[in-house]
């Protein structure tokens, strides 16, 4: 038989969490730091399928600068994130203009968790609607002491549940960044289980960084592709990748530079760095045609299944979809949240017809090259195939 790994489905949203009033209206491709302030970063990361820009706190760091990236945000049509800097001398963010709200943090610590929840307060009394971006570090298995150092907690879960209970987010973002291995893609799927499950209970949209390129070294379409898929099929809302290389070109990064070859959609100048630029615009593509739906979706369960000989077609209960051919997939079953969507810090107004009341998305969870995705819409007669 089939090994399935189950996913608990997390029932409706407590009151515990009810201090955010954000609510997502597009879905998010993106992520930083934020380029150059000129038209010409802005409009290539639009070109690249981003949506999405977030300041960082060694970036825009002036109230000026701050308006700058509000104005190259707008006349590029990304959402935007500005730094905290400016919170007191903005207009009012909204989710359904350019920008969302303000960078607070990345990578904290749980003895910094008071001092968060005390900014995003602060910012909510300035601006009720706005997003409080923070980014949580990511699951990595390691030791109690291990643990302690980089999360300041003995357990993973400690510091995630401190930091929803203190800092009462807006979204639960976190980042991950596997290799190509089978216990690195596992890892993975550990961190969006997690996050996943907890942002459910919360009530709030899940978000994570995932690995473009860097690090000596890219990788190939397949593996970004997957990384990007798997993420939705868990219910992400918001999937963000390092935009920003300090390199200046490829020639200014050699073989033993941790950045080369092509680290990241754009050269610390704001231009396209290709070819992962080419590679991410045509896989954000296809990504965010799903958008406006994906977003309106939420997570209901998650299978994975592992090959079987012995199985050639496996039953799949709990979904729509009644079996699928053995193999190595992963399937998330995803449906509107309610008629309007108001819950979940996702905007109400969007309405979907029947065919859309079910949603399974397979992917092919194998091999780190040359990936395929499916998005059945079960109740419909609509298929669309991401190749």
């Amino acid at each position: 038989m089939p090994l399935l790994l189950l996913l608990a489905v997390v029932g409706p949203p407590t009151a515990a969490f009810a201090a955010s009033s954000f609510r997502q209206t597009t879905f998010v491709i993106g992520g930083g730091p934020d380029p150059p302030p000129t038209n010409t970063s802005y409009g290539n990361l639009r070109a690249a399928g981003c949506t999405f820009v977030h300041a960082d706190s060694d970036e825009v760091t002036t109230v000026r600068g701050a308006q700058e990236m509000a104005a190259l945000c707008a006349a590029n049509n990304l959402s935007c994130v500005l730094p905290n800097v400016a919170a007191k001398a903005v207009a009012a963010p909204s989710a359904s203009g350019s920008v969302w709200g303000f960078f607070v943090h990345d990578e904290p610590k749980a003895k910094e968790f008071a001092g968060l929840a005390k900014s995003v307060a602060e910012i909510r009394s300035l601006h009720p609607g706005a997003l409080s971006f923070v980014n949580l570090l990511g699951y990595g298995n390691f030791t109690t002491t291990e643990n302690r150092a980089l999360y300041g907690t003995d357990t993973y879960e400690e510091y995630v549940d401190g930091f929803l209970a203190t800092v009462k987010p807006d979204i639960l973002s976190y980042d991950c960044y596997p290799n190509e291995t089978p216990v690195e893609m596992d890892l993975m799927h550990l961190n969006l289980q997690i996050h996943r499950n907890k942002s459910l209970a919360a009530g709030i949209p899940m978000w994570n960084y995932i690995w473009l390129a860097a690090n000596g070294r890219g990788h190939g379409v397949g593996f970004y592709r997957w990384q990007l898929w798997v993420s939705a099929a868990y219910g992400s809302r918001g999937i963000m990748q390092w935009s920003l290389s300090p390199c200046a070109n490829i020639h200014a990064c050699g073989p033993k530079d941790r950045w080369a070859p092509y680290p990241c959609l754009l050269d610390k100048h704001g231009g396209a760095f290709k070819p992962v630029f080419n590679m991410a615009s045509t896989e954000h593509a296809r990504i965010l045609a799903l958008g406006p739906r994906l977003l309106a979706l939420q997570s209901q369960r998650v299978v994975r299944l592992a090959p079987s000989h012995a199985t050639p077609v496996v039953k799949v209960t709990g979904m729509p979809l009644k079996s699928i051919s053995s193999g190595k997939w992963v399937l998330g079953h995803l449906r509107p949240e309610s008629s309007t969507h108001s819950a979940g810090g996702v905007a109400a107004g969007t309405e979907l017809g029947s065919s859309m009341d079910n949603c399974v998305m397979i992917v092919n969870d194998v091999s780190p090259q040359d990936r395929a995705t499916q998005c059945h819409t079960c109740t419909g007669s609509e298929h669309i195939d991401m190749h």
